[in-house]
Formats: C-alpha cells, structure tokens, sequence
C-alpha cells in the first residue's frame, strides 16, 4: 500500500489483494486514513465514513508511531471512534493488534502497552 505526500490525497480507503508467502491464502489489506486531532466536524464525519469498513474487518492492524508522545491519547480516540461506528467491543479486544512503528527513536520500550 502505498503513501501520498499530501495531507488530503484521498480519505478512501485502498484495498489490495495479496497473496501469503507460505499458505498463497489470498486476503485483502485495506489501509485507511490517519486520524489527526482538532478537525472542523464536517472532516471528522468524512473520516468516521471511510473507517466503515473496519466493522467488517477480520483483524485489525491499528499502526502507531511510538515515538509520539501523545500515542496513547491517539489510542484512546481510535478506539472511540471505533466504536461509534459500530465495531463491536468485543472485536476490539480480541481481533486489533496494535503496531508500534519508530521504536528504535524510543531508546527504551517502556510505556508501550
């Protein structure tokens, strides 16, 4: 999945199909937009209708930047918005795997969840 330069490039989401290395199983990758804080409302509900498709989501990947200091803040509000667009609490818990990008700029792992 590949990443734009721009702040708004699209707020769809991509899909692709991708094979697995050992199995060849295909699964779909869908890679949503990022959420950034402080949005007029209109935004916000433009976001909120493009993460739709994590209601149906056999797992979901939630990728955090680890070296940013508000990351369990940012946590906090996706698993809300999540939730108001219906993924149910349980699949919260059990099919969102949180990936923690730029740990090494950490020094330590401390604080991650």
């Amino acid at each position: 999945l590949g990443a734009d330069d721009q702040l708004f490039a699209t707020l769809d989401p991509t899909t692709r199909s991708v094979a697995l290395p050992l199995t060849g199983k295909r699964v779909l990758f869908t890679d949503t937009v990022g959420f950034i804080s402080d949005l007029p409302h209109q935004l916000v509900e433009a976001f909120k209708s493009t993460l739709e498709e994590a209601a149906h989501a056999d797992l979901l990947l939630h990728v955090m930047d680890a070296s940013n200091a508000h990351a369990e803040a940012q946590r906090r509000v996706v698993l809300q918005v999540l939730a108001e667009i219906g993924v149910p609490e349980e699949k919260l818990r059990t099919r969102m795997l949180d990936v923690y990008t730029k740990v090494d700029a950490l020094g330590t792992c401390e604080g991650l969840s």
